[in-house]
């Protein structure tokens, strides 16, 4: 069974709650975090293919298609990171980056991730600028977003941060038992 909420440009609606993807969930994916993570794409292909790859890595997640929406998502519900597209319409991963960080204060401090096809010099030292903490140059593999959520997941000693980052580590761990190049 599915269910897929139309993005609100596309319906037509004033309503701008987080769409939540629910496809073909395997048993591997049972393992869900607590964690609910924010997926700020204008693409709905790309947003899909964020949400799966989330899945896999345990997590929950929400998407929407502007900065905009995502600063209003982020009013209603306490997300555990995002990940944002630098360049969509309304109001750009820039942009909504620094009024995030504007929000927030010195209080709270939630996690940015820049997602981008951008990859030219200069460009992760902008969004780091912006108030970001990492970036990830599109076509975004699962494996390099399972390493950035590992990181951003844990604490400075290299310790789990909290179930967020064991469930990250356990996705890896079971991916690397399932390599036959990792059996002897």
């Amino acid at each position: 069974m599915s269910e897929a909420i139309a993005p609100s440009a596309a319906i037509g609606s004033m309503s701008l709650s987080p769409r939540r993807e629910r496809r073909g969930v395997t048993p591997d994916e049972t393992k869900m975090s607590n964690e609910l993570i924010l997926v700020a794409e204008d693409n709905i292909v790309n947003q899909r293919v964020a949400v799966r790859q989330l899945k896999k890595l345990g997590f929950r997640a929400d998407a929407v298609a502007n900065g905009r929406e995502a600063i209003e998502a982020l009013g209603r519900i306490p997300y555990a990171l995002v990940l944002m597209d630098c360049q969509m319409p309304e109001m750009d991963g820039y942009a909504a980056t620094i009024e995030i960080r504007r929000l927030e204060g010195r209080t709270k401090r939630t996690p940015i991730v820049a997602m981008t096809a951008h990859a030219l010099e200069g460009d992760r030292e902008k969004c780091i600028e912006a108030g970001m903490d990492d970036y990830i140059s599109k076509p975004v593999k699962t494996e390099e977003m399972g390493r950035v959520l590992a990181k951003l997941f844990h604490s400075t000693n290299g310790v789990p941060a909290g179930p967020a980052a064991a469930i990250v580590e356990g996705a890896r761990h079971d991916r690397s038992e399932q390599n036959p190049m990792n059996r002897v």
